[in-house]
């Protein structure tokens, strides 16, 4: 009987333990000195800094599907939400919009993001920073 309930309390605990600690497939990966790639569940992919952050100006928010790292920058694709408009507040929960997407590329080092970028925006600025436009942006799963 004894043997019995320490069982059944073991399994309790174990279960209870199992529960309440972020999913299997949540992370955190270091892409530079300064951020981090966060995967707090499907639909919940940010990066940021790695200290925090006090305001969206600071981060890729969700949801961010591909991403490389050149020298000191991180470039991003992300999925953009159906209901947002350009320069609003997107750190939201919001639901995405199928194959819509925008491009982000931080400069680690200033902290300066240039954001919302549309493909042809994308291919001009990895241009101008000297960023090959043959970098191939990877998926956050496989990163």
């Amino acid at each position: 009987m004894i043997r019995t309930n320490y069982l059944l309390l073991s399994v309790f605990l174990l279960f209870l333990i199992q529960s309440c600690g972020p999913g299997i497939q949540d992370f955190e990966k270091p892409l530079t000195d300064n951020y981090t790639l966060n995967r707090a569940s499907s639909e919940d992919i940010c990066i940021s800094p790695k200290e925090g952050w006090s305001d969206d100006e600071e981060i890729i928010p969700l949801k961010v599907v591909k991403l490389n790292v050149f020298e000191n920058y991180i470039i991003a694709q992300r999925l953009e939400s159906e209901d947002e408009k350009p320069y609003d507040n997107i750190y939201d929960n919001k639901t995405s919009a199928k194959d819509r997407y925008d491009y982000w590329i931080i400069d680690s080092d200033k902290k300066q993001i240039l954001k919302k970028l549309s493909y042809s925006q994308f291919l001009m600025k990895l241009d101008s920073l000297k960023i090959p436009r043959n970098i191939k942006l990877i998926d956050v799963y496989e990163y």
